[in-house]
């Protein structure tokens, strides 16, 4: 993409020096001026592919003249053949980026957050700590929408305070009240590429204030994808963030100390909106059965994590009965149970049980239809007028609505609700009876843990399953064992 002036090599960024090196001659240049010519891949038009599930095109590397294959937002990538770095200019100049926040970890360090997010993870596989999982990192250049929100307006709100007490009636006050705002927000930013989860992206957030004008010396040794989405639909997010801490910022305000405030109305604007890159450290890995990805991905900036961590079962299981003996003990040598309080014990857990499980599945649910994912679900929208942000709101929610309320998509997981109710019915109805047949207590204690240990189970191995993202993965950055 960029050669060293001196000796034509290819350059590498130095990331504790925050400087750009060739390791050839040991020149070092200042990433923020220009250092030479950027060299473009050159597109190969006739030889655009689609899989029907990417697109992308076919160029040929500046370097060595080999074929290039690349997704449709792919900036910036790497020959297979030569390891040269190259950028697709068409692509950069669509999404036309203003700043850039350099990587401040090294991978090494990024891989150490990793592993310490994995041994912070009791349950977590053995396997995620292999080194073919560890080779797979990446640096990658991600795309965000940057905004500027200012509110320099009069704000207004319904206000109650206490007044006095005439018999048996409290008297109250109330109050219109209003003032002045005067606030800016920089840097509200919003991940704009689709296959990049926005659970993922909000997980590790960055700090702005550390980001440069955008050059391309600062991507020297990454790759970098461009936005395939449009940002419109992320403006009543952004709007809304600045409303909620306007409201809350109005209610702790000192001097309405004693006061009940409700209504709160504001109101801002968007003055400026940019494109810019954030830097993560991402990996992709098959589960066993090699149908699904999971996700490592490491914040560049500040080393925060989000990683596809699935439970090992054995290890769960095996913590729980090793956690269950003393406290049995325990309880045993402070009071004597009985059969009664067993049955009523097994009650308990079959509603935590029960609780847990319905949580769960609303989680796998709403992760595996992307239901609070607007970027994937704008994306996966067809003949939406982009031009109109309600329109855009109005099919994305309309589109989630229908999702949540289908019971026929293949991809909706149920629990097992009504078993747990119908083996709940014996030991409460043998409560219920006051029956003095200890044994039948014993018994509906014993099988009311068995359906507990297979509810569990069912909840791990779906948690296991939807922990892990549908194929393809992001752009196959990090790739998977198959590579």
């Amino acid at each position: 993409m960029i050669k060293c002036p001196h000796c034509s090599g290819e350059l590498d960024f130095d990331i504790k020096d925050q400087v750009v090196k060739c390791p050839y001659c040991d020149s070092e240049f200042n990433p923020k001026e220009e250092i030479g010519k950027v060299k473009s891949a050159s597109e190969r038009k006739a030889t655009e592919y689609d899989t029907g599930v990417t697109k992308g095109k076919c160029y040929t590397c500046s370097q060595c003249g080999a074929q290039l294959v690349t997704f449709d937002d792919t900036a910036v990538t790497f020959c297979s053949y030569c390891d040269s770095q190259a950028l697709i200019a068409s692509e950069m100049d669509v999404l036309n980026p203003k700043l850039i926040i350099p990587f401040k970890k090294t991978k090494d360090e990024a891989i150490d957050m990793y592993l310490k997010k994995i041994k912070g993870s009791l349950f977590a596989p053995n396997n995620f700590k292999n080194d073919i999982i560890l080779k797979k990192f990446r640096g990658i250049f991600m795309p965000y929408e940057i905004y500027d929100i200012e509110s320099h307006d009069q704000f207004l709100c319904d206000g109650e305070r206490y007044s006095h007490r005439s018999g048996d009636y409290i008297i109250y006050d109330k109050f219109l009240i209003s003032g002045q705002v005067d606030a800016k927000y920089d840097g509200i930013s919003f991940d704009v590429s689709s296959g990049y989860g926005d659970d993922v992206s909000q997980a590790i957030p960055f700090d702005i204030k550390e980001g440069e004008e955008f050059n391309h010396n600062y991507l020297i040794g990454n790759y970098a994808d461009t936005s395939d989405i449009d940002s419109k639909i992320y403006d009543d997010n952004a709007t809304s963030m600045v409303k909620t801490d306007l409201e809350n910022t109005i209610r702790s305000n000192p001097k309405l100390y004693g006061y009940s405030i409700s209504n709160v109305k504001t109101s801002s604007d968007i003055k400026e909106k940019k494109k810019g890159f954030f830097p993560v450290y991402f990996a992709s890995f098959r589960n066993k059965k090699g149908d699904r990805i999971h996700y490592a991905i490491i914040n560049g900036q500040n080393g925060k994590s989000a990683v596809d961590i699935p439970v090992d079962y054995k290890k769960y299981l095996f913590s729980s009965l090793l956690l269950a003996v003393p406290i049995f003990f325990i309880l045993q040598s402070f009071a004597t149970i009985t059969a009664q309080e067993i049955a009523i014990a097994s009650l308990i857990i079959l509603l935590v049980g029960f609780i847990i499980q319905a949580i769960d599945i609303k989680k796998i649910n709403d992760k595996e239809n992307h239901v609070n994912d607007e970027g994937f679900n704008f994306k996966n929208l067809s003949q939406v007028d982009i031009q109109n942000p309600e329109a855009i709101k109005e099919k994305i929610a309309t589109s989630i609505e229908k999702k949540k309320e289908s019971n026929n998509t293949p991809k909706k997981i149920k629990g097992f609700g009504l078993y747990i109710f119908l083996t709940a019915l014996i030991p409460g109805f043998l409560l219920l009876i006051r029956n003095y047949n200890d044994d039948l207590y014993y018994g509906s204690a014993i099988f009311s843990l068995v359906v507990c240990l297979f509810i569990f189970r069912f909840v791990v191995k779906k948690h296991n399953t939807f922990i892990a993202r549908s194929l393809p993965q992001l752009n196959k950055r990090g790739g998977d064992e198959n590579e």
